[in-house]
């Protein structure tokens, strides 16, 4: 028997035997598992490639378990496409039948007016599908329904979609519009614009009655850009014009906007005209009425009513009529109110209403420009206001004013220099038809526009711009001169002091404040310095907001 000595050699002796007692067990269990470790910290130089190869499996079994969940999406959207096109062409059919034999017969007409509105709410509820919370036609907005059209009955299909003011946007592009335009975000730090008043609203594009017209929306801005013909479009907060619009077209500078519309033209004395409608007892037949039962008819724009001499009586309320052979008012209106030989239509129209820009007293805005010439053409009985020397006419110089209107022209020296009444008035406001003869003349410096006294409105050609640095901030005027350098009187009567310009195409451009103007009306005083002294003889702008 050996004797331990020693505390130490007693301690070593005892820990070689439990290492010896787990390399034992160690081994124990790798024979039973058959693994030479337990865990990568065993075989910590041999793991790396064996880690791979169980991440890369791992991988693989989620490769397998994506598609498997796409497989199913996927029959899942095959299934949808199907049903939508069993349903569209289910509808398609009865579509057509009702087209070919069956349009003049009511209990017919509501079938099929039911059975659009069952398809229409079949294909929204195809398409709202949603599997595994997602909805599967909604693109990258996954929690987001693809369609919500919110209409629980026919009639509030019909309210919202008339097929007459409103119309469901046929076109990609209209269909997906989503916009809220409440202020003119093009021009938020320019002080002379108040862009919260940036909209005006016209029932006829040109102002004038006994022509064809659209209503229109124009903007302060190009704020319609982006918006695309046939987008529904909700206005809200205004006056008079608050409702659904469909979207006709697009002015080029994105700032007007056409709206379907529908509405008489100012016409008197129709004889010759056919008006038809639905038989009330037999809806398959039309009937007409001739102008010997109807005598002549009238037709005014202003309260949407046909007048007859003799009598209207067989057009009921809510039918359809059809006018052929007159010279302005031909196509299909509804009846709003009849009382015998009056008959009002529901017509889709704006009202007149917003900002109006004009160089004239009471009005929204001062909008001037210098070096123009002032085009007179016979052939068009036209007056147009262009930039000096080019055809480019200048947009928006006969805004304020309305077809009937008069102004009077003088410092023509030739025939021109009379009095006019406005005709029509171009989309742009830059030229006005007038009812009289007009003179060839091309006038380049001098020749005044003014209106009358209950409609104020003055413009001169071809004039200059003068910033006189006079001295101190305060003290600097800017003056309206004529092309010989003599002042224009009476230039800035319709300003008041506290008022804010600005001037573009200058070298002095800037906002300034108004603290002076003089007593002919030529010169302003302003708050600005304007440092250094500019005559400006080339296309400047000025504008005044109130």
């Amino acid at each position: 028997m050996t004797r331990i000595s020693t505390l130490a050699a007693n301690t070593l002796l005892l820990n070689q035997t439990l290492r010896t007692q787990q390399r034992v067990l160690d081994g124990q269990v790798a024979v039973s598992s058959e693994k030479k470790s337990q865990d990568y910290q065993g075989i910590a130089t041999e793991s790396r490639r064996l880690v791979n190869i169980e991440n890369t499996r791992a991988l693989l079994n989620r490769y397998v378990q994506t598609n498997e969940q796409e497989d199913v999406r996927l029959q899942v959207e095959e299934t949808v496409v199907e049903s939508i096109r069993t349903t569209l062409g289910d509808f398609r059919d009865s579509l057509a039948s009702f087209k070919t034999f069956e349009t003049k017969n009511s209990e017919r007409v509501e079938d099929i007016q039911n059975e659009a509105y069952r398809a229409l709410v079949a294909l929204q509820d195809y398409l709202n599908t949603e599997v595994d919370g997602r909805y599967l036609f909604s693109g990258s907005r996954v929690t987001t329904k693809p369609v919500e059209l919110n209409l629980s009955t026919v009639a509030a299909s019909q309210t919202k979609y008339d097929g007459t003011r409103t119309t469901y946007p046929t076109t990609r592009d209209a269909h997906l519009e989503e916009f809220t335009i409440s202020s003119d975000t093009n021009n938020e730090d320019k002080k002379f614009i108040t862009e919260t008043n940036f909209l005006e609203f016209r029932q006829d594009s040109d102002g004038n009655t006994a022509t064809s017209g659209s209503s229109t929306i124009a903007a302060s801005s190009a704020l319609f850009s982006s918006v695309s013909a046939g987008t529904l479009i909700t206005v809200a907060s205004t006056t008079n014009n608050n409702g659904s619009y469909t979207v006709d077209s697009v002015s080029s500078d994105g700032r007007t906007i056409t709206i379907k519309t529908e509405m008489f033209t100012d016409e008197a004395n129709v004889g010759g005209a056919t008006i038809t409608y639905p038989d009330p007892n037999d809806p398959t037949k039309d009937l007409t009425i001739e102008a010997a039962a109807y005598g002549q008819l009238s037709f005014t724009r202003s309260s949407d009513t046909m007048t007859a001499t003799s009598s209207l009586s067989a057009l009921a309320v809510n039918t359809q009529f059809t006018i052929s052979g007159s010279s302005q008012n031909n196509g299909t209106y509804t009846v709003s109110s009849n009382n015998g030989t009056n008959v009002v239509i529901d017509a889709v129209k704006l009202t007149d209403e917003g900002t109006t820009s004009a160089n004239s007293s009471g009005n929204t805005f001062f909008d001037y420009y210098t070096d123009t010439d002032i085009e007179f053409t016979a052939a068009t009985s036209t007056i147009e206001v262009r930039q000096s020397g080019t055809t480019t006419a200048v947009p928006d110089i006969f805004n304020g004013l309305v077809v009937g209107n008069t102004f009077t022209v003088a410092g023509t020296g030739t025939a021109n220099d009379t009095t006019f009444t406005i005709a029509s008035i171009a989309s742009d406001r830059s030229s006005v038809t007038v009812s009289e003869a007009v003179t060839n003349h091309t006038d380049l410096d001098g020749a005044t526009i003014t209106g009358s006294a209950s409609v104020p409105f003055s413009y001169t050609s071809g004039t200059e711009i003068f910033f006189d640095h006079v001295g101190a901030a305060g003290t600097d005027t800017i003056q309206l001169r004529n092309d010989a350098g003599t002042a224009l009187a009476d230039a800035f009567d319709d300003l008041v002091v506290g008022q804010t310009i600005t001037v573009t195409g200058t070298g002095a451009d800037s906002t300034y404040t108004i603290t002076a103007i003089s007593s002919d009306g030529s010169t302003l005083t302003v708050a600005e310095d304007i440092t250094i002294d500019v005559l400006d003889e080339d296309g400047a702008r000025i504008q005044v907001f109130s």
